[in-house]
C-alpha cells in the first residue's frame, strides 16, 4: 500500500515483503534505513502536540517519531522512525546461551546499561516519562554497542499520560508514574542483564510470587531469598551499582543511579561439582571462555575467546561475531562459520586456512549433523561443503524464502515474524525444511536439535517455553509456564532429548507422541549450563571448561 511522508511529500510503499513485526497497536514496515508504524485504528495515531514533545528528544538511543504517515487520503495514520537493522530484544541479553555464542562478557553488560542510564536522563530532562521502560522495548545493536529505546510514541509527556506498563518493571511503592519509578524499572532490567534472572525471583519461606515479593522488597539480596539456580553471581555486578540495587530493591531508593563503570568487577567461574544423580568429568580447560564446542565423530571442536582449537591444539583466531561449527567433505573436517561485516566467512580448521566464497550473509548456524544454515537475502540457504582435491567448495542451496526484514536466525532454526504470529523454519535434515507455526509474542531464545524445537517465548508478562518434536504429522508441541528463559536442548543420536532449564534437567524421547519424561535435580545441574554434544554423550560448558555428564 502506498503511503506519504507529510514533511517531505514523498511516497513510500510499503508492501509485504517489507514488514517487520506486529503489536497490539500496528504493523512495523522497514524500507531503506527508515521504519514506519502504521496504526491498526487511525484514532491510535499520536496527537501532533505529543509529537512535537518528543521532537525534542535528540538522544541517539531514542527512536522517536521523524515524520506523520499519511494514507491515501491525506489522513494520518502512523510515522516514520529510525530502522534499527538486526537489532536483538534486550531479553536476549539475559540467558547464557545466547551471551556465550555471542561472546558477551560483563563488560559489555555495564556498557549497554550506562548508554540505557544516559538515554534515561536525556529523557527526563526534557520533561518527558518512559514509564514502560521494560526487556521488549530496548533493542540491542548488532555489534551489541549501543542501545535503541523503541515504542516512544506510548511514552508520557505533558497532557499525554501513558496507560501501558509491563507488570514485572511496575513500582508497586509509587503512586503513578514519575522519574523514580522509571529508574526502578531501568533498575529491573539493567539487573537481569548482569545477573541473569529479575531481582525478586527465587525462593523465599513464606513470600511466594512476584506482587508479593516486591510488595514486601524481598529481593535477592535479602538473606532469606534463594536466588534461582541459573543466576549469575552478584559479584559481576560493579561495586558502586551493586549497592545502589540493594537501595533499590531492599529500602526503597527511588535516585537516579551512578554512572556504570565497565570493569570493574570479574565474574568468578565455579566448577561443576559432581552430583547425587549426575557424574561430572572435567574434559578439557580451555585458555579462554568457552564460546562453542562439539565432538563430531571423534574430534573435539572447541571455539573459545582465545581461538579455535581442535583436539586440543590452536588452529587459529577466534572470527568476529557468533560462530557455528560445520562439518564438510569426505572426511567430515571441521569448518568454523561467522559473518563479518555482511559477508559469509568459513574457515577449514584442518587447512588452517579460509574456504574461498563470495555468500553475502546475514547470519550463519549449524545443524546437529553439522550443516551449515545461513540468512542470505529473502532466502535461507543450506551450505554445502563439496571436497575438491584436498580444498572443500561452500555451494548455497536454497530452502525457503523469507521475509528479509522479518526473519532472523538463532541457533539451528530460523524465526519469521508474520502479521497473525511466528513461524520457526527447521531443517531436520539436508535439503529439507519444515515450517513450524508458533503463537504471537517476543522470541528470548530458540534452539533446533535433532528434531525437536525448544522456543522462549515472552507474551505480554507472561513467558512460556514450548517444546516442539518434529515428525511425520502434526508436530507434537508441549508447552511449559512460567519459563525461566534460561534453557539448553540437547538431542542424542539415540532419540533422547534433553533440556536443561533453571537447574533441572529434564529427559524424554525425541519421537513425537512418545511417552515417557523424567526429571532430574541435582546439584551438579545448578548455575549456567550449556549443554553440547560429545558424540553420543551430554558435554556441558561453563565458563572456561567442557564437561561430560554421566547419570549414575
Amino acid at each position: 500500500m502506498r503511503y506519504i511522508l507529510a514533511q517531505t511529500g514523498a511516497a513510500i510503499d510499503l508492501t509485504p515483503d517489507r514488514f517487520v513485526a506486529q503489536g497490539g497497536q500496528g504493523k512495523v514496515f522497514a524500507a531503506d534505513g527508515w521504519a514506519y508504524k502504521v496504526y491498526h485504528d487511525p484514532q491510535d495515531m499520536v496527537p501532533a502536540a505529543k509529537l512535537a514533545a518528543l521532537g525534542r528528544l535528540t538522544a541517539p538511543e531514542v527512536v522517536r517519531p521523524v515524520d506523520t504517515l499519511l494514507d491515501a487520503q491525506g489522513q494520518p495514520v502512523g510515522f516514520s522512525m529510525r530502522h534499527v537493522a538486526d537489532g536483538h530484544p534486550l531479553c536476549r541479553l539475559f540467558t547464557k546461551g545466547f551471551r556465550q555464542r555471542h561472546g558477551l562478557t560483563d563488560r559489555h553488560s555495564a556498557a549497554l546499561a550506562e548508554g540505557l542510564r544516559q538515554a534515561l536522563a536525556h529523557v527526563h530532562a526534557h520533561g518527558v516519562l518512559v514509564v514502560d521502560l521494560n526487556e521488549l522495548n530496548v533493542l540491542v545493536g548488532p555489534r551489541f554497542a549501543s542501545v535503541a529505546l523503541i515504542d516512544v510514541d506510548a511514552w508520557q509527556t505533558p497532557g499525554f499520560p501513558a496507560n501501558a506498563l509491563l507488570d514485572s518493571v511496575r513500582d508497586r511503592h509509587t503512586q503513578g508514574f514519575d522519574e523514580g519509578s522509571d529508574w526502578f524499572a531501568w533498575a529491573v532490567i539493567t539487573f537481569q542483564l548482569f545477573v541473569g534472572v529479575h531481582p525478586y525471583k527465587g525462593g523465599h519461606p513464606s513470600l511466594k510470587g512476584l506482587e508479593a515479593r516486591m510488595q514486601a522488597n524481598a529481593s535477592v539480596f535479602d538473606p532469606a531469598v534463594s536466588a534461582p539456580p541459573s543466576a549469575r553471581p552478584l559479584a559481576v555486578i560493579p561495586d558502586a551499582l551493586r549497592a545502589w540495587y540493594r537501595a533499590v530493591f531492599q529500602d526503597g531508593l527511588r535516585q537516579p543511579p551512578p554512572p556504570v563503570v565497565p570493569g570493574a568487577a570479574a565474574a568468578t567461574i565455579t566448577r561443576i561439582p559432581d552430583g547425587r544423580a549426575v557424574a561430572v568429568t572435567a574434559v578439557w580447560t580451555a585458555p579462554g571462555a568457552i564460546h562453542a564446542a562439539i565432538e563430531h565423530l571423534g574430534t573435539l571442536v572447541v571455539v573459545c575467546a582465545d581461538g579455535v582449537w581442535v583436539d586440543r591444539r590452536k588452529v587459529g583466531p577466534r572470527p568476529p561475531g557468533p560462530v557455528a561449527i560445520g562439518f564438510g567433505g569426505r572426511d567430515h573436517r571441521p569448518v568454523i562459520a561467522s559473518v563479518d561485516q555482511g559477508r559469509l566467512r568459513l574457515f577449514d580448521a584442518q587447512r588452517r586456512a579460509d574456504i574461498d566464497t563470495d555468500l553475502g550473509a546475514r547470519a550463519v548456524t549449524a545443524t546437529r549433523d553439522g550443516r551449515l544454515l545461513a540468512l542470505v537475502g529473502d532466502s535461507l540457504v543450506e551450505v554445502r561443503l563439496h571436497p575438491v582435491g584436498d580444498r572443500l567448495l561452500a555451494a548455497p542451496r536454497v530452502l525457503a524464502r523469507v521475509r528479509p526484514t522479518a526473519t532472523e536466525l538463532l541457533d539451528g532454526v530460523a524465526i519469521e515474524r508474520l502479521p497473525g504470529g511466528l513461524q520457526a523454519l527447521v531443517s531436520p535434515r539436508a535439503g529439507q525444511v519444515l515450517t513450524v507455526p508458533l503463537p504471537a509474542g517476543v522470541v528470548v531464545d530458540a534452539q533446533a536439535d535433532g528434531g525437536v524445537l525448544a522456543v522462549c517465548l515472552q507474551q505480554g508478562p507472561q513467558r512460556v517455553q514450548l517444546v516442539v518434536r518434529l515428525g511425520p504429522g502434526d508436530p507434537d508441541v508441549r508447552t511449559l509456564p512460567d519459563a525461566p528463559g534460561q534453557a539448553s536442548l540437547l538431542t542424542l543420536d539415540r532419540g533422547v532429548s534433553l533440556l536443561w532449564a533453571d537447574g533441572a534437567l529434564a529427559l524424554f524421547p525425541s519421537a513425537p507422541r512418545a511417552p515417557g519424561r523424567r526429571e532430574i535435580v541435582d546439584p551438579a545441574l545448578q548455575g549456567e549450563l550449556t549443554l553440547v554434544p560429545l558424540g553420543d554423550q551430554v558435554g556441558a560448558v561453563r565458563g572456561d571448561t567442557l564437561y561430560r555428564l554421566t547419570l549414575r
